[in-house]
């Protein structure tokens, strides 16, 4: 048998021996693959055989702290591996396996110190059927995502069943859910440690009294959505595309939301009146060619329903992409079902864009989900927000974003947290998030580098920041650095360095629409002499100045 990759797969249980015999433990079921590398990783053990067989614990070393006494693995028959009851994977080249901890069983650090002690590309979760609340639930009702939608936890007292909770929590988390409710999937509270508040996966889904602290310089809509925002539920800010927010539903409210001042507030989709007079506006601006249908979450609809929107938009001749903001992928990944994506496939080319923020949030239904969606030939990206004790950590960044290009989620953008009220906890400085980018950039594969970006208050759009890579520049040559601080010269065109367009080119009178015709890129083509900000004393003087000429000069007369 060649164990380099054997395939070892079926629900273990845990004996221990102790003086009075063997005795059942309840870490069940323990999934493990290529166990034969183990050998080498931990040191020498016994390989098991098939269908049964015994592991001492030095394969698996990393379990001794979590297990009494000496425990043997045993392997009963094959059995599939995408079925709920597993609870976390190994992947890659190193022992693999599937875990799960009884709801308060070994309370307090023995599950944290599963979690922190294992290595390698994981997730680890517990087996909802451990957990009371959910022991009768059928892996069908599991993996139906309407069931998990319909049994959000949604108040103190089922949250208190799921994880272990103090008094002043409790109160805490009552209290914030006054300025935004509390809504968390089943699927996603088995990810969360029960018993440590500060668990990354926990902190975006548990309010904290945290949250109802507003500083001066919170805003409620900290992007200024509303201010480019020609329909209600509208924005139209950047010249070729638009946000067309369909529902005001999500399938869980992270406590880090941007938009919390609408999010939740009838937990439903829009009116269809309300959707087609948007797209009935991108119909009569030819300018828009890309169309981004969010919320709340943009899949919370029904399948029907997003058909209907999406088939209309794609009447549009001047609207080239379509494309969806969603959160399932990471906190209900059975939403991404064959049905949807088998619908979504008529209408190409979609986009898709999610939003996960931690490698403990990648687990093998989530990258399930993400591959039905690339195979079905839809580019999925990733929006990761900066969040303080969560991910502002190289470490943590360069994990989660080599393990999305693992499952072909392509890392798109970092974003800084907004000024929104109550985010304050959340935000970190910027220099932190140059700090993680300076740590990616040329580190790791320039794929997996997300761009950092400050989405400016009041309406000021995604301005990307990162580290500085340009040192100096004379008209013969750049200055240059790279990742390693290595200084470098790079020659300058000594000849004619004007560009030229072909004399038979006619790009630009045949797609007018694509030329820059505003900001600093109008400028820089020679459209536009200046870029004067409004309201300034010297323009009301200038103003003044004038009034009897009938005429003040601007940067366009150029």
């Amino acid at each position: 048998m060649n164990w380099q990759y054997p395939k070892l797969i079926g629900p273990f249980f845990v004996v221990s021996q102790g003086n009075s015999g063997q005795s059942k433990h309840s870490f069940t079921p323990f999934v493990c693959a290529q166990v034969a590398m183990a050998q080498n990783s931990f040191g020498s053990g016994a390989h098991p055989s098939f269908p049964c067989g015994h592991v001492p614990l030095t394969i698996l070393g990393h379990f001794s702290h979590a297990i009494p006494q000496t425990p043997i693995f045993t392997v009963p028959p094959f059995k599939d591996i995408h079925t709920p009851e597993y609870k976390m994977a190994f992947w890659r080249e190193r022992p693999q396996a599937v875990v799960s901890t009884r709801h308060n069983l070994y309370r307090g650090s023995p599950y944290r110190n599963l979690r922190r002690g294992l290595s390698g590309g994981l997730t680890v979760m517990r087996r909802y059927k451990d957990i009371p609340l959910w022991k009768n639930v059928s892996p069908k009702q599991w993996t139906d995502w309407k069931w998990q939608v319909r049994n959000r936890i949604t108040d103190v007292e089922t949250l208190a069943q799921v994880i272990n909770l103090t008094n002043e929590e409790e109160n805490e988390i009552r209290n914030s859910m006054k300025y935004l409710r509390m809504a968390i999937t089943p699927y996603y509270a088995t990810l969360m440690d029960p018993d440590d508040p500060t668990d990354p996966v926990r902190r975006q889904a548990v309010p904290t009294s945290n949250e109802i602290h507003v500083t001066k310089d919170e805003m409620e809509d900290s992007v200024g959505e509303t201010v480019d925002s020609p329909h209600e539920g509208l924005t139209h800010r950047y010249p070729d595309r638009v946000l067309l927010l369909i529902t005001d539903q999500c399938s869980m409210y992270c406590r880090h939301c941007c938009r919390r001042r609408i999010v939740g507030q009838t937990d439903h989709q829009r009116s269809w009146e309300e959707i087609k007079e948007g797209i009935d506006y991108v119909r009569n601006t030819p300018e828009i060619r890309d169309v981004l249908l969010s919320g709340g979450d943009a899949l919370l609809v029904s399948d029907e329903f997003l058909e209907k929107v999406i088939r209309e938009i794609r009447k549009i001749k001047h609207v080239q992409i379509v494309r969806i903001g969603t959160r399932t992928p990471v906190v209900l990944p059975y939403r991404i079902t064959p049905g949807l994506v088998k619908m979504l496939r008529k209408y190409h080319p979609i986009w898709l864009n999610t939003h996960f923020n931690h490698p403990n949030e990648i687990t093998p239904a989530s990258k399930r989900a993400v591959e039905m969606l690339v195979d079905a030939g839809i580019p999925v990206g990733n929006q990761t927000v900066l969040l303080k004790g969560v991910n502002d950590c190289p470490t943590i960044m360069k994990k989660l974003c080599q393990d999305l290009t693992w499952i072909r989620c392509r890392p798109y953008y970092l974003y800084q947290c907004d000024i929104a009220k109550g985010l304050e906890h959340f935000r970190t400085s910027i220099a932190k998030g140059i700090e993680l980018i300076e740590a990616m950039r040329g580190h790791t594969s320039g794929f997996a580098v997300p761009q950092f970006i400050i989405d400016a208050p009041t309406g000021g759009g995604k301005i990307p920041v990162g580290p500085q890579y340009l040192i100096s520049m004379s008209d013969k040559r750049v200055i240059l650095r790279n990742y390693e601080g290595g200084i470098f010269q790079f020659p300058e065109v000594e000849g004619d360095r004007t560009s030229v367009c072909p004399p038979s080119c006619k790009m630009c009178k045949d797609y007018p629409l694509l030329e820059s015709k505003e900001g600093v890129a109008a400028v820089l083509a020679g459209k536009r002499m200046c870029l004067i900000p409004e309201g300034t004393l010297r323009e009301k003087r200038r103003k003044s100045y004038r009034k009897d000429s009938g005429h003040v000069p601007k940067c366009d007369d150029f």
